[in-house]
Protein backbone atom coordinates (compact mmCIF):
# COMPACT_ATOMS: atom_id res chain seq x y z
CA UNK A 1 0.00 0.00 0.00
CA UNK A 2 1.32 3.47 -1.12
CA UNK A 3 1.37 6.51 1.83
CA UNK A 4 -0.76 9.27 1.38
CA UNK A 5 2.51 11.67 0.81
CA UNK A 6 -0.07 14.73 1.23
CA UNK A 7 -1.54 13.68 4.55
CA UNK A 8 0.28 14.80 7.60
CA UNK A 9 1.81 11.74 9.77
CA UNK A 10 0.49 11.43 13.36
CA UNK A 11 2.80 12.85 16.18
CA UNK A 12 3.02 10.13 19.12
CA UNK A 13 2.66 11.22 22.87
CA UNK A 14 5.35 12.62 24.12
CA UNK A 15 7.03 11.18 27.00
CA UNK A 16 6.89 13.10 30.42
CA UNK A 17 10.43 14.73 30.62
CA UNK A 18 12.18 13.66 33.69
CA UNK A 19 15.89 14.13 34.25
CA UNK A 20 18.28 13.21 37.41
CA UNK A 21 19.34 16.18 39.47
CA UNK A 22 23.14 16.75 41.42
CA UNK A 23 22.39 16.46 44.93
CA UNK A 24 24.25 18.76 47.32
CA UNK A 25 26.84 17.02 49.18
CA UNK A 26 29.27 19.37 50.82
CA UNK A 27 30.60 20.41 54.50
CA UNK A 28 30.30 23.22 56.48
CA UNK A 29 33.66 24.22 55.26
CA UNK A 30 33.10 23.24 51.31
CA UNK A 31 30.10 23.25 49.42
CA UNK A 32 29.80 20.43 46.82
CA UNK A 33 27.47 18.73 44.47
CA UNK A 34 27.28 14.68 43.46
CA UNK A 35 25.81 13.39 40.16
CA UNK A 36 26.21 9.44 40.52
CA UNK A 37 25.46 8.44 36.71
CA UNK A 38 26.80 7.17 34.15
CA UNK A 39 27.71 3.93 32.59
CA UNK A 40 31.61 4.19 32.16
CA UNK A 41 34.70 4.37 35.12
CA UNK A 42 34.91 8.15 34.39
CA UNK A 43 35.20 10.83 36.82
CA UNK A 44 33.94 14.37 36.28
CA UNK A 45 36.00 16.79 38.60
CA UNK A 46 35.14 20.23 38.54
CA UNK A 47 36.03 23.67 40.28
CA UNK A 48 33.78 26.45 39.76
CA UNK A 49 34.30 30.19 41.30
CA UNK A 50 31.87 33.08 40.61
CA UNK A 51 34.49 35.58 38.59
CA UNK A 52 35.77 35.80 35.57
CA UNK A 53 37.20 38.44 33.03
CA UNK A 54 34.96 41.18 34.28
CA UNK A 55 36.64 41.00 37.61
CA UNK A 56 40.11 40.71 36.20
CA UNK A 57 42.76 43.44 38.20
CA UNK A 58 44.52 44.22 34.41
CA UNK A 59 42.81 44.02 31.28
CA UNK A 60 43.46 40.34 29.91
CA UNK A 61 45.31 39.02 32.88
CA UNK A 62 42.71 36.75 33.80
CA UNK A 63 42.47 34.98 30.45
CA UNK A 64 45.86 34.92 30.07
CA UNK A 65 46.21 33.61 33.86
CA UNK A 66 44.00 30.91 33.31
CA UNK A 67 45.64 29.78 29.75
CA UNK A 68 48.95 29.72 31.59
CA UNK A 69 47.90 26.97 34.12
CA UNK A 70 48.66 24.23 31.85
CA UNK A 71 52.12 25.42 31.06
CA UNK A 72 54.11 24.27 33.77
CA UNK A 73 53.81 24.65 38.02
CA UNK A 74 56.38 25.38 40.48
CA UNK A 75 57.76 21.66 40.96
CA UNK A 76 57.23 20.36 37.19
CA UNK A 77 58.11 22.31 33.91
CA UNK A 78 55.05 22.04 31.46
CA UNK A 79 56.23 19.26 29.45
CA UNK A 80 56.62 16.94 32.48
CA UNK A 81 53.30 17.83 34.03
CA UNK A 82 51.56 17.13 30.86
CA UNK A 83 53.63 13.82 30.32
CA UNK A 84 52.06 12.90 33.71
CA UNK A 85 48.78 14.06 32.92
CA UNK A 86 48.97 11.50 29.52
CA UNK A 87 50.63 9.27 31.89
CA UNK A 88 47.38 8.72 33.47
CA UNK A 89 44.91 9.06 30.93
CA UNK A 90 44.08 12.38 32.46
CA UNK A 91 42.74 15.59 30.86
CA UNK A 92 42.37 19.21 32.76
CA UNK A 93 40.98 22.25 30.92
CA UNK A 94 41.07 25.95 32.23
CA UNK A 95 38.90 28.47 31.20
CA UNK A 96 37.19 31.99 31.79
CA UNK A 97 34.12 33.62 30.74
CA UNK A 98 32.61 37.04 31.97
CA UNK A 99 31.23 35.64 35.31
CA UNK A 100 33.10 32.46 35.66
CA UNK A 101 36.10 30.86 36.07
CA UNK A 102 36.11 26.80 35.42
CA UNK A 103 38.79 23.78 36.08
CA UNK A 104 37.85 20.50 35.01
CA UNK A 105 39.24 17.42 35.95
CA UNK A 106 38.56 14.32 33.34
CA UNK A 107 40.07 10.82 34.84
CA UNK A 108 39.18 7.22 35.30
CA UNK A 109 38.46 6.33 38.75
CA UNK A 110 41.06 4.03 38.97
CA UNK A 111 43.87 6.90 38.56
CA UNK A 112 42.35 9.58 40.66
CA UNK A 113 44.80 9.61 43.50
CA UNK A 114 47.57 10.25 40.79
CA UNK A 115 46.04 12.59 38.62
CA UNK A 116 44.46 14.79 41.08
CA UNK A 117 47.17 15.86 42.77
CA UNK A 118 48.69 17.24 39.72
CA UNK A 119 45.17 18.81 39.00
CA UNK A 120 45.59 20.69 42.26
CA UNK A 121 49.23 21.79 41.67
CA UNK A 122 48.32 23.17 38.49
CA UNK A 123 45.84 25.53 39.98
CA UNK A 124 47.84 26.29 43.16
CA UNK A 125 51.42 26.35 42.69
CA UNK A 126 51.31 28.16 38.54
CA UNK A 127 54.70 28.72 37.39
CA UNK A 128 53.93 31.78 35.15
CA UNK A 129 57.25 31.48 33.09
CA UNK A 130 57.89 34.43 31.58
CA UNK A 131 58.98 32.24 28.15
CA UNK A 132 55.65 30.85 28.53
CA UNK A 133 54.32 33.52 29.05
CA UNK A 134 55.75 35.66 25.69
CA UNK A 135 54.92 32.17 23.92
CA UNK A 136 51.31 32.63 24.62
CA UNK A 137 51.06 36.28 24.06
CA UNK A 138 52.82 36.10 20.65
CA UNK A 139 50.38 32.98 19.94
CA UNK A 140 47.29 35.22 21.04
CA UNK A 141 48.73 38.24 18.84
CA UNK A 142 48.76 35.97 15.76
CA UNK A 143 45.01 34.55 15.92
CA UNK A 144 43.89 38.34 16.67
CA UNK A 145 45.52 39.15 13.27
CA UNK A 146 44.06 36.77 11.35
CA UNK A 147 40.31 36.60 13.65
CA UNK A 148 40.28 41.01 13.20
CA UNK A 149 40.64 40.32 9.21
CA UNK A 150 36.91 38.63 9.25
CA UNK A 151 33.69 40.45 9.01
CA UNK A 152 31.60 38.16 11.59
CA UNK A 153 34.43 39.09 14.05
CA UNK A 154 34.83 42.91 13.11
CA UNK A 155 30.96 43.07 13.37
CA UNK A 156 31.04 41.58 16.94
CA UNK A 157 33.64 43.37 18.57
CA UNK A 158 31.61 47.34 17.23
CA UNK A 159 28.77 45.63 18.15
CA UNK A 160 30.01 45.16 22.12
CA UNK A 161 31.33 48.72 22.46
CA UNK A 162 28.15 50.33 20.96
CA UNK A 163 25.77 47.61 23.43
CA UNK A 164 27.85 48.48 26.66
CA UNK A 165 28.77 51.80 27.92
CA UNK A 166 32.34 53.06 28.73
CA UNK A 167 33.56 51.87 31.65
CA UNK A 168 31.88 48.21 31.36
CA UNK A 169 34.04 45.68 31.02
CA UNK A 170 32.39 44.14 28.00
CA UNK A 171 32.83 47.32 25.88
CA UNK A 172 36.91 47.22 26.39
CA UNK A 173 38.15 45.70 23.16
CA UNK A 174 41.25 44.12 22.76
CA UNK A 175 44.65 44.78 21.04
CA UNK A 176 47.89 43.71 20.32
CA UNK A 177 49.38 46.05 22.31
CA UNK A 178 47.42 44.84 25.25
CA UNK A 179 48.49 41.48 25.14
CA UNK A 180 52.03 42.93 25.20
CA UNK A 181 51.55 45.02 27.81
CA UNK A 182 50.54 41.75 30.08
CA UNK A 183 53.32 40.58 32.98
CA UNK A 184 53.76 37.85 35.00
CA UNK A 185 53.00 39.78 37.86
CA UNK A 186 50.16 40.65 36.46
CA UNK A 187 49.10 37.41 36.09
CA UNK A 188 49.90 36.77 39.87
CA UNK A 189 47.65 39.29 41.09
CA UNK A 190 45.10 38.12 38.47
CA UNK A 191 45.57 34.48 39.87
CA UNK A 192 45.27 35.65 44.07
CA UNK A 193 42.11 37.64 42.93
CA UNK A 194 40.50 35.24 41.05
CA UNK A 195 40.80 31.91 42.10
CA UNK A 196 43.38 31.20 45.30
CA UNK A 197 41.30 33.74 47.29
CA UNK A 198 38.17 32.43 46.40
CA UNK A 199 37.10 29.16 47.60
CA UNK A 200 35.83 27.03 44.66
CA UNK A 201 32.46 25.05 44.48
CA UNK A 202 32.79 21.48 43.65
CA UNK A 203 31.21 18.96 41.32
CA UNK A 204 31.77 15.34 41.31
CA UNK A 205 29.85 13.35 38.11
CA UNK A 206 30.73 9.50 37.43
CA UNK A 207 28.96 6.20 38.36
CA UNK A 208 30.86 6.02 41.93
CA UNK A 209 31.07 10.11 42.45
CA UNK A 210 30.17 10.04 46.05
CA UNK A 211 32.93 7.15 47.06
CA UNK A 212 35.90 9.81 46.24
CA UNK A 213 34.01 13.04 47.48
CA UNK A 214 35.35 12.74 51.56
CA UNK A 215 38.57 12.92 50.24
CA UNK A 216 38.49 15.59 47.50
CA UNK A 217 36.59 17.82 50.22
CA UNK A 218 39.20 17.38 52.33
CA UNK A 219 42.01 18.56 49.95
CA UNK A 220 39.82 21.25 49.08
CA UNK A 221 39.16 22.52 52.41
CA UNK A 222 43.23 22.04 53.27
CA UNK A 223 43.91 24.45 49.99
CA UNK A 224 41.77 27.10 50.62
CA UNK A 225 41.14 27.22 54.88
CA UNK A 226 40.48 30.68 55.28
CA UNK A 227 38.47 31.62 52.19
CA UNK A 228 35.03 32.29 51.73
CA UNK A 229 33.26 29.19 50.23
CA UNK A 230 29.59 29.96 47.96
CA UNK A 231 26.64 28.28 48.81
CA UNK A 232 25.98 25.33 46.71
CA UNK A 233 22.18 23.21 46.19
CA UNK A 234 19.03 23.74 44.94
CA UNK A 235 17.86 27.01 44.63
CA UNK A 236 14.74 27.64 44.53
CA UNK A 237 12.73 30.56 42.97
CA UNK A 238 9.20 31.64 42.89
CA UNK A 239 7.34 33.53 40.33
CA UNK A 240 6.46 36.76 43.03
CA UNK A 241 10.66 36.86 42.96
CA UNK A 242 11.31 36.60 39.02
CA UNK A 243 7.77 38.97 38.44
CA UNK A 244 10.31 41.69 40.09
CA UNK A 245 11.70 44.81 38.24
CA UNK A 246 14.55 44.18 36.47
CA UNK A 247 17.79 45.32 37.69
CA UNK A 248 20.03 45.70 34.46
CA UNK A 249 23.81 45.97 34.94
CA UNK A 250 24.00 48.08 31.70
CA UNK A 251 21.38 51.38 30.66
CA UNK A 252 19.23 50.42 27.19
CA UNK A 253 21.85 51.04 24.87
CA UNK A 254 20.87 54.12 21.93
CA UNK A 255 19.39 52.36 18.80
CA UNK A 256 21.72 52.48 15.91
CA UNK A 257 23.15 51.38 12.12
CA UNK A 258 26.81 51.17 11.97
CA UNK A 259 28.45 50.85 9.13
CA UNK A 260 31.85 49.16 9.25
CA UNK A 261 33.79 49.08 5.91
CA UNK A 262 36.29 47.03 4.88
CA UNK A 263 36.63 46.80 1.13
CA UNK A 264 38.97 43.64 0.95
CA UNK A 265 35.75 41.23 2.42
CA UNK A 266 33.79 39.37 0.45
CA UNK A 267 30.55 39.14 2.50
CA UNK A 268 28.81 41.24 4.61
CA UNK A 269 28.36 40.55 8.27
CA UNK A 270 25.10 41.77 9.81
CA UNK A 271 24.72 41.75 13.50
CA UNK A 272 21.61 43.29 15.57
CA UNK A 273 21.40 43.27 19.43
CA UNK A 274 18.28 43.96 21.65
CA UNK A 275 18.99 43.66 25.38
CA UNK A 276 16.41 41.00 27.36
CA UNK A 277 15.76 40.70 30.81
CA UNK A 278 18.49 37.83 31.77
CA UNK A 279 17.83 33.96 33.04
CA UNK A 280 16.16 35.23 36.30
CA UNK A 281 13.02 37.00 34.77
CA UNK A 282 10.06 35.12 34.40
CA UNK A 283 9.46 36.27 30.99
CA UNK A 284 12.70 34.21 29.87
CA UNK A 285 11.49 30.57 28.94
CA UNK A 286 8.56 32.14 26.49
CA UNK A 287 11.42 34.38 25.36
CA UNK A 288 13.89 31.60 24.14
CA UNK A 289 10.74 30.74 22.98
CA UNK A 290 10.27 33.62 20.59
CA UNK A 291 14.07 34.05 19.87
CA UNK A 292 13.74 30.18 18.68
CA UNK A 293 10.56 30.46 16.26
CA UNK A 294 12.22 34.21 14.48
CA UNK A 295 15.86 32.34 14.11
CA UNK A 296 16.82 29.42 16.53
CA UNK A 297 16.51 26.80 14.11
CA UNK A 298 16.68 25.80 10.32
CA UNK A 299 12.86 26.20 10.24
CA UNK A 300 12.53 29.65 11.78
CA UNK A 301 11.18 32.81 10.22
CA UNK A 302 14.53 34.00 9.18
CA UNK A 303 16.18 31.37 7.40
CA UNK A 304 12.93 30.57 5.77
CA UNK A 305 12.81 34.39 4.45
CA UNK A 306 16.79 35.27 4.01
CA UNK A 307 18.08 31.91 2.99
CA UNK A 308 15.13 29.87 1.14
CA UNK A 309 12.86 32.51 0.09
CA UNK A 310 15.42 35.70 -1.15
CA UNK A 311 18.76 33.39 -1.27
CA UNK A 312 20.42 36.49 0.42
CA UNK A 313 22.65 34.41 2.66
CA UNK A 314 23.44 30.57 3.43
CA UNK A 315 22.75 31.24 7.20
CA UNK A 316 21.19 33.57 9.26
CA UNK A 317 20.53 33.23 13.13
CA UNK A 318 19.60 34.42 16.49
CA UNK A 319 20.27 33.49 19.84
CA UNK A 320 19.45 34.11 23.15
CA UNK A 321 23.09 34.55 25.72
CA UNK A 322 22.18 35.33 29.47
CA UNK A 323 24.57 37.02 31.95
CA UNK A 324 24.13 38.00 35.49
CA UNK A 325 21.39 40.61 35.07
CA UNK A 326 20.61 40.77 31.79
CA UNK A 327 20.79 38.81 28.50
CA UNK A 328 21.70 39.60 24.67
CA UNK A 329 19.37 38.59 21.94
CA UNK A 330 21.37 38.85 18.90
CA UNK A 331 20.54 38.22 15.10
CA UNK A 332 23.86 37.10 13.12
CA UNK A 333 24.34 36.28 9.45
CA UNK A 334 27.43 36.43 6.57
CA UNK A 335 25.41 38.18 3.38
CA UNK A 336 26.01 38.63 -0.25
CA UNK A 337 28.02 41.63 -0.76
CA UNK A 338 25.34 44.31 -1.77
CA UNK A 339 21.93 42.66 0.21
CA UNK A 340 22.82 44.00 3.74
CA UNK A 341 19.79 46.86 2.92
CA UNK A 342 17.32 44.14 1.84
CA UNK A 343 18.55 41.71 4.76
CA UNK A 344 18.18 44.41 7.21
CA UNK A 345 14.62 45.36 5.66
CA UNK A 346 13.16 41.80 5.89
CA UNK A 347 14.54 41.43 9.90
CA UNK A 348 12.65 44.38 10.78
CA UNK A 349 9.69 42.75 9.20
CA UNK A 350 9.89 38.89 10.77
CA UNK A 351 9.91 40.88 13.75
CA UNK A 352 7.19 43.31 13.23
CA UNK A 353 5.55 40.47 12.03
CA UNK A 354 5.75 38.99 15.32
CA UNK A 355 4.83 41.96 17.64
CA UNK A 356 1.31 42.18 14.85
CA UNK A 357 0.26 38.56 14.11
CA UNK A 358 -0.37 35.35 16.17
CA UNK A 359 1.67 32.48 14.92
CA UNK A 360 -0.53 29.92 13.71
CA UNK A 361 -1.06 26.72 15.15
CA UNK A 362 1.23 24.57 12.53
CA UNK A 363 3.98 26.50 13.27
CA UNK A 364 3.75 26.74 17.09
CA UNK A 365 3.62 23.38 17.31
CA UNK A 366 6.63 22.94 14.80
CA UNK A 367 8.68 24.87 17.18
CA UNK A 368 7.83 23.40 20.45
CA UNK A 369 8.51 20.04 19.71
CA UNK A 370 11.74 21.65 18.35
CA UNK A 371 12.55 22.89 21.58
CA UNK A 372 11.40 19.70 23.40
CA UNK A 373 13.97 17.41 21.53
CA UNK A 374 16.53 20.12 22.01
CA UNK A 375 15.44 20.06 25.64
CA UNK A 376 15.71 16.40 25.71
CA UNK A 377 19.73 16.29 23.87
CA UNK A 378 21.07 19.16 26.56
CA UNK A 379 19.98 16.82 29.41
CA UNK A 380 20.81 13.57 27.73
CA UNK A 381 23.59 12.26 29.72
CA UNK A 382 25.42 12.68 33.21
CA UNK A 383 28.02 15.55 32.21
CA UNK A 384 25.30 17.26 29.65
CA UNK A 385 23.17 17.97 33.06
CA UNK A 386 25.80 18.63 35.44
CA UNK A 387 26.90 21.50 32.47
CA UNK A 388 23.08 22.07 32.82
CA UNK A 389 22.99 22.31 36.65
CA UNK A 390 26.25 24.52 36.66
CA UNK A 391 25.08 27.11 34.07
CA UNK A 392 22.38 27.68 36.54
CA UNK A 393 24.25 27.52 39.76
CA UNK A 394 25.73 30.51 38.15
CA UNK A 395 22.69 32.28 37.60
CA UNK A 396 20.90 31.59 41.61
CA UNK A 397 18.85 29.41 40.28
CA UNK A 398 18.26 25.40 40.77
CA UNK A 399 15.78 22.54 39.64
CA UNK A 400 12.62 24.30 40.05
CA UNK A 401 14.08 26.52 36.44
CA UNK A 402 13.71 23.20 34.63
CA UNK A 403 10.46 22.34 35.80
CA UNK A 404 9.47 26.13 35.06
CA UNK A 405 11.22 25.66 31.46
CA UNK A 406 8.78 22.31 30.82
CA UNK A 407 5.52 24.17 31.91
CA UNK A 408 5.55 27.22 29.58
CA UNK A 409 6.02 24.50 26.58
CA UNK A 410 3.60 22.93 27.99
CA UNK A 411 1.34 25.52 28.76
CA UNK A 412 2.25 28.65 26.07
CA UNK A 413 -0.43 30.04 23.64
CA UNK A 414 0.75 32.12 20.81
CA UNK A 415 -0.92 35.10 22.32
CA UNK A 416 1.41 35.46 24.99
CA UNK A 417 3.95 35.16 22.73
CA UNK A 418 2.39 37.98 20.74
CA UNK A 419 2.80 39.89 23.93
CA UNK A 420 6.83 38.79 24.84
CA UNK A 421 7.58 40.51 20.88
CA UNK A 422 5.72 43.45 21.38
CA UNK A 423 7.33 44.19 25.22
CA UNK A 424 10.43 43.52 23.99
CA UNK A 425 11.21 42.47 20.01
CA UNK A 426 11.03 46.26 19.08
CA UNK A 427 13.45 46.90 15.78
CA UNK A 428 13.91 50.21 16.88
CA UNK A 429 15.95 49.53 19.62
CA UNK A 430 17.88 47.23 18.31
CA UNK A 431 21.82 48.04 17.74
CA UNK A 432 22.55 47.20 14.65
CA UNK A 433 26.19 46.87 13.04
CA UNK A 434 27.11 46.00 9.04
CA UNK A 435 30.54 44.62 8.54
CA UNK A 436 32.02 44.45 4.92
CA UNK A 437 32.63 45.78 1.32
CA UNK A 438 30.52 48.63 -0.41
CA UNK A 439 29.09 50.30 2.85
Amino acid sequence: MNPDLHRRPSVPDQPELTWSWPVSAGNDQVSASVLNLGREPLLRIELQWKSGTWEEPVFLSGRLMTRLLSEGTTRHSASEWTGAMDFWGAQAHFSIEQERCTATLYVLEAYVDHAWPLFLEALLEPAFDPEALNRVIQSKIQHWNIESRKVTVAASRRSRSLVYPYGHPEQRLSFPADYEAVTVDDLRAAHRLLIRQKAPALGLCGPSADRFLQRILADIGGAWPHAEHPAIGNTTTSRDNLMEPLSLVIPEPAPSLMHLPMPDAVQVALRSTLVFPSKNHFDYHALKIMTVLLGGYFGSRLMQNLREDKGLTYGVGAGLRSFGDHALMTIQSELQAGSAELALEEVRFEMQRLREEEVGKVEFERVLSYLRGQWMAGMDGPLAMMDRYWDLWHHDLGEDFLRQSVQTMQTLEPTTLRRMAQTYLDPDKAVVVLAGPGL
